[in-house]
């Protein structure tokens, strides 16, 4: 009697299951939209595989090994949450191109491909891997209620670019209004007003989808299901050192933009900024799970105009401790410049031999930083960019010493900034030429600087010593700090050992003269030599 679990060979048993897949492949098309089912045949086209990839386990054995490529999935609710926020009326009013592909449908069908590829809100912070028909899946289970999904099964889309051709089309069940529904006509103001800023979020929550649907959570009845229409937009705000290109990364904190100001009035209310109820007592009284973890994590919420409020306070209160900070610098120690960096003129009777300065303390491999190579600087305009600054201070150098400037630190939004020289000797050079020649930025992007006459909002530079010296560099990272050590070392000998050749040559035909002018119209004088 043969064994009803009988051994089927490796090979054999893979050839079965494909052949098996082949064969039940469903012949025709069906619209999974119940307002418009349309019947088709079916493409032939081979069965759709997941991406693998081949290891070689050895050249010995001539064996492969075949494994799945690894893949990052959201939960299904996560990705009907995403595609609802692609689709909201925040994101029609905020993404013209995406109005533009939806009026182009006369039924205000968009293929799911073109909203995966193109919204924002799906290159969000999320490492998005699905195929489309699990995000249909998706939508058939949770979002129902909201968008219909049809299969495409002929030529109907002619409209849309090939690239974003795909299987399923999406639209919103409210179609026929969405395009005049009041929130059409809002300006940025009028959705700032709908928009809160969220403090503390439970660490559960913080991706988009996540805090979506904790904010649905928290605007619905105990046992109600969540709407997912009361969330218009997530925005993370991006660090100050995050890339252009890097994709924000929610750090407890969001904005959240709702349909209806009264749920805005409701959080604010129930969620204050400035709590006054105990969170273990908030957290006792209630039955619901996410109310009971943001009363754990202290969920805060505050309006966004009033996040605006705090924030400009914020940095006049900045800008007033670094004035209070200089200002005390200034009276404690005040920097002296040698008449040789100020340039003045020279006796024409006499040869002036190159020399190199001695006045400020050189550095060494051993030392902890570049001494002497870092500036402080005042009175930029507020609006300007690290570039902008670079070819605004590179002005202070010829072609021979356009390296001297190794970097800008500087913040958006301040007036004030440091500068990280090269050597001691670029330092000088820098400060004596904004020191001889009062400038000012007039516009954020003036990168050649506007003569000024008088001290009042000039540019003004300080070269940085002592016990700030020191605090600065403790902050920069110990593989930048030894860098600018050696470059410090190698610039320091390199102008030594030009300084010795020109004296050896007697201060040939070619005065040497220190130019702290490095533009085009800065003082150069030529000599024949003595005979």
């Amino acid at each position: 009697m043969a064994s009803p679990f009988a051994f089927v060979p490796r090979k054999v048993a893979k050839t079965a299951r494909t052949h098996a897949l082949v064969s039940n492949a469903a012949p025709t098309f069906v619209s999974d939209s119940s307002s418009s089912s349309t019947v088709g045949p079916a493409a032939h086209k081979p069965p759709r595989q997941s991406p693998r990839t081949i290891t070689a386990r050895g050249s010995s054995k001539g064996k492969t090994k075949i494994e799945d490529a690894p893949s990052k999935s959201l939960p299904s609710e996560d990705y009907a949450l995403l595609v609802c926020l692609a689709l909201s009326d925040h994101a029609l009013w905020s993404d013209p191109d995406l109005r533009r592909t939806i009026e182009q449908h006369a039924e205000k069908f968009i293929p799911l491909s073109y909203v995966l590829r193109n919204s924002p809100v799906l290159r969000s912070g999320q490492d998005l891997r699905a195929e489309e028909i699990g995000v249909v899946k998706a939508l058939r289970s949770h979002a129902s209620d909201v968008l219909e999904v049809r299969m495409i099964v002929s030529d109907s889309s002619n409209s849309w670019q090939s690239k974003d051709r795909g299987i399923y089309e999406v639209r919103r069940k409210d179609w026929k209004d969405m395009l005049h529904v009041p929130s059409r006509e809002y300006t940025k103001d009028q959705w700032e007003k709908n928009t809160i800023y969220m403090e503390n979020i439970p660490v559960q929550y913080r991706t988009v989808p996540g805090i979506a649907r904790l904010t649905s959570s928290l605007l619905s009845q105990p046992g109600q299901t969540l709407s997912l229409a009361k969330v218009q937009a997530i925005t993370l705000p991006p660090h100050h050192q995050d890339q252009p290109d890097d994709l924000p990364k929610c750090k407890g904190f969001a904005f959240v933009t709702l349909a209806d100001h009264q749920d805005v009035q409701r959080l604010l209310e129930e969620w204050p900024w400035d709590k006054q109820l105990n969170h273990d007592d908030k957290a006792s009284s209630t039955s619901d799970d996410n109310a009971r973890e943001c009363s754990k994590f202290g969920l805060r919420t505050l309006s966004k105009r009033r996040w605006d409020e705090l924030k400009q306070e914020y940095l006049a209160y900045q800008r007033k401790l670094l004035n209070e900070l200089v200002a005390f610098n200034e009276g404690s120690s005040s920097l002296s410049l040698s008449a040789d960096v100020l340039a003045p003129e020279h006796d024409e009777d006499h040869d002036v031999a190159y020399q190199p300065e001695h006045d400020l303390a050189t550095t060494n491999l051993d030392s902890p930083y570049p001494l002497n190579c870092l500036v402080f600087v005042r009175n930029i305009h507020s609006e300007t960019n690290k570039t902008t600054l670079r070819k605004l201070f590179s002005t202070a150098f010829d072609a021979a010493t356009a390296e001297g400037l190794d970097y800008v630190d500087f913040n958006k939004g301040m007036d004030s900034c440091y500068l990280r020289l090269a050597s001691p000797r670029h330092s000088q050079l820098l400060v004596g030429r904004f020191t001889s020649h009062l400038t000012t930025q007039e516009r954020g992007l003036d990168d050649t600087g506007t003569t000024h006459k008088s001290n009042d909002g000039a540019i003004t530079m300080e070269i940085v010593q002592g016990k700030r010296e020191e605090l600065y560099w403790d902050k920069v990272p110990e593989k930048v700090r030894k860098q600018a050590v050696q470059k410090a070392v190698d610039v320091q000998l390199q102008l030594n050992a030009d300084a010795e050749s020109h004296n050896r040559r007697g201060g040939g035909g070619l005065d040497a003269e220190l130019v702290v002018d490095g533009s085009t119209n800065a003082k150069r004088r030529k000599r024949k030599r003595d005979k």
